[in-house]
């Protein structure tokens, strides 16, 4: 085998390459060749360059990975083998080195761009302190195929690929020869006064192929301009409502503190609380409060005098200055704080346990003993409230929460109260707050007769037994006048009965002695019919 000098090769388009002669001798192969790949990144190996000289019909491999064939695919040095077809056994070899001599070429620059359509709050603009949102943390690179489209997972850092795919967009470029790395970076440029002037990030994107990394000579560049808030841009804090009743913060005059009621602000393109590189910017509200200085802005407030509405509420008046140190400029805005009892009273029922089995028992009151009615001092409620005084009116609602006011005391009067019926009731409590805020409740109770009657008897009645032997005696009789406070009574009266043949009377043996003598034995008919069976219950 023979091996010649570095020669050039030239470029056809054909598929395997052979000739035909007789005798030729020997194939003798070029050592190292080399070749410019074309447009679509590929060359073919004639004979004539791989042999020259050897004129019979003989193969030509490459071995590039990409087939059995004289076709070059992509840049690299590769072997190659010609093979006379007449007798495999007499073949040579030698290396072929492809080059990709065309630099990627700039398929598209993104636009210059002045702020970013955000997810919620549409178009906004970069303002000053944006800039370090915008900036890259150093040169950023991302990759792309041949065809100029991005090859996923490519791009160097998270907050890179975020403003690629969310904010500035990206340049991208072609190659005959397949991936291109893209590598960018950004510059500041200044205006003449910091301060006040606009900010330029000017980014600059270049491209190297992946065969040799030759530059494109296209550069992109592309600028990102960075304004400063105007007066026109700033909102007034909204008018606020405090609660009396919450813990609010104060300012050193003891008015509620801007961070209970609000600053002035603007919006910005970005989030005071954005994270580089994060995709949770969906939730931002893009706003910046003017609550120290911000860019060439400052905000300072004065307060009006406070305004009485009623006891626990009251309003201010203040005045926001939102001072522009570039133009001098001042913008004035109100606004109205108003701190003030809007909740009615906490209002419950002061509970009773009779018998002190840590239960709730339903509040009882009893009748009179003269009058079947009722007479008491009815209980206060137990009331809560922050922010003012408050009053009672209290009712007696007979019978039902929507029935009669059997009583009724006004707020400050005697809690006595008279005349109540027998019945479940409710006390119905009417609290109002200086501010009128008012609350309702109904607390039961109920009314019974505890009061047992009053028996009334003669007790020096003597009776007469007539011809039989027998008499009888009637409670009217013994009545003597026996009453009750609530109505009708029922009087019944039974005899002591002593017996002296205690034969079979062993039942009536009630002190256990093992006899009846001495022993009461008792037998009457009770008056009525209690268990409703038509018969009188006899008893002992």
């Amino acid at each position: 085998m023979r091996a010649f000098g570095l020669m050039l090769l030239s470029v056809c388009w054909m598929g395997l390459q052979t000739a035909s002669a007789q005798d030729c001798g020997e194939v003798v192969c070029e050592g190292q060749l080399n070749v410019n790949l074309q447009d679509d990144c590929s060359a073919v190996l004639t004979l004539a360059s791989a042999a020259p000289g050897f004129d019979c019909a003989a193969t030509v491999v490459v071995e590039d990975g990409e087939g059995a064939d004289n076709v070059i695919q992509g840049c690299g040095t590769y072997k190659f083998v010609v093979t006379a077809d007449n007798d495999p056994n007499n073949n040579c070899w030698g290396y072929i080195t492809a080059e990709d001599k065309q630099p990627p070429v700039l398929e598209t620059c993104p636009d210059d761009v002045r702020g970013w359509n955000t997810y919620n709050y549409g178009f906004q603009e970069f303002v000053c302190n944006d800039i370090d949102k915008l900036l890259l943390d150093g040169p950023a690179t991302y990759k792309l195929d041949a065809d100029g489209n991005l090859i996923e997972g490519s791009i160097s850092s998270k907050h890179a690929k975020w403003l690629f795919k969310h904010v500035t967009g990206y340049a991208t470029f072609t190659d005959n020869c397949g991936d291109i790395t893209v590598t960018v970076t950004d510059e500041v440029v200044y205006g003449y006064d910091p301060d006040c002037d606009d900010v330029t990030i000017r980014r600059k994107f270049t491209a190297v192929d992946a065969c040799k990394a030759l530059q494109s000579p296209d550069v992109c560049y592309q600028d990102i301009y960075i304004t400063k808030p105007s007066l026109e841009d700033v909102y007034c804090p909204k008018d606020a409502e405090l609660s009396c009743e919450d813990d609010i913060k104060l300012d050193a005059k003891g008015n509620p503190h801007p961070d209970e009621t609000g600053y002035p602000w603007l919006y910005q393109a970005f989030d005071v609380d954005y994270v580089k590189g994060e995709d949770d910017w969906e939730d931002y509200e893009h706003k910046a409060y003017l609550n120290g200085i911000f860019c060439n802005l400052g905000a300072s407030y004065t307060d009006g005098e406070r305004i009485v509405v009623c006891e626990g509420t009251y309003k201010i008046v203040r005045t926001w200055e939102i001072l522009d140190w570039c133009t001098k400029e001042v913008y004035e805005c109100k606004q109205t704080i108003k701190v003030g009892d809007y909740e009615a009273p906490e209002v419950a029922c002061e509970d009773v346990d009779y018998d002190n089995d840590g239960h709730k028992d339903l509040r009882t009151y009893s009748t009179g003993p003269y009058d079947c009615t009722a007479a008491f001092h009815v209980p206060m409620p137990a009331v809560e409230d922050n922010c003012s005084s408050w009053e009672v009116l209290t009712e007696i609602v007979g019978f039902s929460t929507d029935g009669p006011v059997v009583a009724t005391i006004a707020p400050g009067a005697s809690r006595y109260v008279s005349g109540i019926p027998l019945g479940c009731h409710f006390i119905k409590y009417t609290v109002t707050d200086a501010c009128g805020n008012k609350e309702v409740i109904f607390c039961a109770f109920q009314v019974e007769d505890l009061v047992e009657p009053i028996a009334v008897c003669d007790d020096d009645l003597n009776v007469s037994i007539g011809g039989q032997g027998l008499a009888r005696v009637y409670a009217d009789d013994i009545d003597e006048g026996s009453s009750d406070n609530c109505g009708p009574i029922r009087i019944e009266v039974r005899r002591r009965v002593l017996i002296e043949d205690y034969e079979c009377l062993d039942m009536f043996d009630y002190d256990g002695d093992g006899e009846v003598i001495d022993d009461e034995l008792q037998l009457s008919v009770q008056f009525g019919d209690p268990d409703g069976d038509g018969v009188g219950q006899e008893f002992y």
